[in-house]
C-alpha cells in the first residue's frame, strides 16, 4: 500500500506497477526547487559585497604593510640588516673575466676543434676560417712582387755603379789625353825656348861683332833676327796652349763631378720608383689576414660557450667565450647608501670578510646541501663610479631600478672551485664588519 503524503511534507510519491511480477515499487518522490532558487538569487549580491571588502582591505594592508619603501632603491628584504653588514646581490665570474674570441665578420668557418667545457693554452687553434686558402695566395702574389722589387733595386744599384765607372773611366782617359798634350807642349816650350835663347844669343853676338868694325852680312842678321823673333812667337803661342790645356783638366775635372751627380739623382730616382716599402707594408697587413683567417685562442682557459659552427658566416658576435675559473669572484652590486660604510670599513688597508649565499652543491653521490662560500674585498676592487644594477631581484617586491657600486669580491680557493662551473649564477653577498 503506498503512502499518502503528510501535508506540508512537500512531497508527493507515486505507486508503479509491475506487470510480469505483480509486486508493486514506489516511484521516487519529486523534490521541489523553488525555495533553493531563491535562495540562490539573495547570496549572490552578499558573496560579492564580500569579495570587494575583502579585496579592499587586503590592498590596504599590502600598502600600509607589505610594500617596499623607497629609500635609496635597496629592497624590502634587506631593510633589516644588521648595522654591522651590507648585503648585495651579484653574479659569480672568473677573477679574469669571460674573453670573447672574434673571427672576421663575413668568413666562414671551415673547421673548427672547440669543444664545450674544453681546455686550451694560449696561442691554440681552434677554428680555421675559409679566407685562409685566399689570403695565402694574396700573401704568396705580394711575396713574388717584393722578390721582384728587391731584384729591380738590386739592378737599378748596379747600374748606378756600371755607370759611375763608365764615368771614371772616361774622365781618367780624358785627363791622361789632357796631361799628354800638356806634356807635350812643355817639351816644345822647352825646345822653342832654348831656341828662342839661342837666336837671341846669336844675334847679340852679331851685334857685337859689328859693332867692333867686323864685317857682318846683312842676310845672317836677318836670318838670325828672324829665327830670334820666329822662336819668341812661338815660345809665346805654346804658353798659351798649355794654358788652354790646363783650363780643359779642370773644365773636365768640374764636368765629371757634375756627370757623377746626376747619375746618383737618376739611380736614387729609379730605386725611390721601385715599391719596396709600400710591398712590405702590404705583405705585412696580408700576412695578418692569413692569421686572422685562423681562430687562435688568445688566453689560456676553458670554453664556456661556443657561438659558431662548421659552415657558420661570422659576424660581430664572439665565435666562442674562453674563462680560467682558478680563481672565482663575486662582483657585487652594493647600493649606493651602503658604499660609505663599505669603504670606511676598508679603510687602512683592511680586508673585509664575505660570506656569499649562493645554491651550490658539492657533486658527488649524497651531496644534497649546498656549501658555504667564502671570499674577502679590499679597497682596490670598489669600483669609484655608480651605476644601474644589472643584477635583478627574484622577488616580486624588490625594486628592479637601483644605484649600485660594483664591489669585486675574491673567493677562497675552495670557493673558487666549487663555484668553477657556475660562471653567471646570481648571489647574495653579506659583506662582514672587521672586529
Amino acid at each position: 500500500m503506498a503512502r499518502a503524503p503528510e501535508a506540508g511534507d512537500g512531497r508527493t510519491s507515486d505507486i508503479t506497477q509491475n506487470p510480469q511480477a505483480g509486486e508493486a515499487h514506489p516511484r521516487p518522490a519529486a523534490r521541489s526547487f523553488r525555495p533553493a532558487r531563491r535562495n540562490a538569487r539573495l547570496s549572490l549580491p552578499l558573496a560579492a559585497s564580500l569579495l570587494g571588502n575583502a579585496a579592499l582591505l587586503g590592498a590596504l594592508g599590502y600598502l600600509h604593510f607589505a610594500k617596499p619603501a623607497a629609500s635609496g632603491g635597496r629592497p624590502a628584504e634587506t631593510r633589516a640588516v644588521a648595522a654591522d653588514s651590507v648585503q648585495a646581490l651579484g653574479r659569480l665570474q672568473p677573477a679574469g673575466g669571460v674573453v670573447n674570441v672574434f673571427g672576421t665578420p663575413g668568413d666562414r668557418v671551415a673547421e673548427s676543434t672547440v669543444a664545450l667545457g674544453g681546455v686550451v693554452a694560449k696561442g691554440d687553434r681552434l677554428m680555421k676560417l675559409s679566407g685562409e686558402a685566399e689570403q695565402t695566395l694574396s700573401l704568396a702574389a705580394l711575396d713574388a712582387q717584393l722578390r721582384e722589387a728587391e731584384q729591380a733595386k738590386a739592378a737599378a744599384a748596379q747600374s748606378r755603379v756600371a755607370k759611375l765607372a763608365d764615368l771614371d773611366a772616361e774622365v781618367r782617359q780624358a785627363k791622361a789625353k789632357l796631361d799628354a798634350e800638356v806634356a807635350a807642349l812643355d817639351a816644345r816650350l822647352a825646345a822653342v825656348t832654348l831656341q828662342e835663347a839661342r837666336a837671341a844669343g846669336e844675334l847679340r853676338r852679331l851685334e857685337k861683332v859689328q859693332a867692333e868694325g867686323a864685317p857682318v852680312a846683312d842676310q845672317d842678321l836677318v836670318q838670325v833676327r828672324t829665327l830670334a823673333a820666329t822662336a819668341k812667337g812661338e815660345l809665346a803661342a805654346i804658353t798659351v796652349q798649355k794654358a788652354k790645356a790646363v783650363e780643359q783638366q779642370a773644365a773636365g775635372e768640374a764636368v765629371a763631378k757634375a756627370k757623377r751627380a746626376t747619375l746618383d739623382a737618376e739611380a736614387d730616382r729609379a730605386l725611390a720608383l721601385i715599391p719596396t716599402e709600400s710591398l712590405k707594408a702590404s705583405r705585412a697587413v696580408a700576412a695578418q689576414k692569413v692569421a686572422d683567417a685562423v681562430v687562435r685562442a688568445p688566453a689560456a682557459g676553458r670554453v664556456v660557450k661556443v657561438g659558431a659552427r662548421v659552415g657558420d658566416t661570422l659576424g660581430t658576435l664572439p665565435v666562442l667565450q674562453l674563462a680560467d675559473a682558478t680563481t672565482m669572484t663575486v662582483v657585487a652590486e652594493v647600493y649606493e647608501t651602503d658604499v660609505a660604510k663599505l669603504r670606511g670599513w676598508l679603510a687602512g688597508g683592511n680586508a673585509v670578510a664575505v660570506e656569499v649565499d649562493a645554491r651550490v652543491v658539492e657533486p658527488g653521490e649524497g651531496s644534497t646541501a649546498a656549501k658555504p662560500l667564502r671570499g674577502t674585498v679590499k679597497l682596490a676592487g670598489v669600483a669609484p663610479m655608480i651605476a644601474k644594477n644589472t643584477v635583478f631581484a627574484l622577488g616580486p617586491r624588490e625594486d628592479a631600478d637601483r644605484r649600485v657600486v660594483e664591489v669585486e669580491v675574491t673567493l677562497d680557493t675552495e670557493s673558487s672551485r666549487l663555484t668553477a662551473d657556475f660562471i653567471g649564477l646570481q648571489v647574495r653577498a653579506t659583506f662582514v664588519a672587521p672586529q
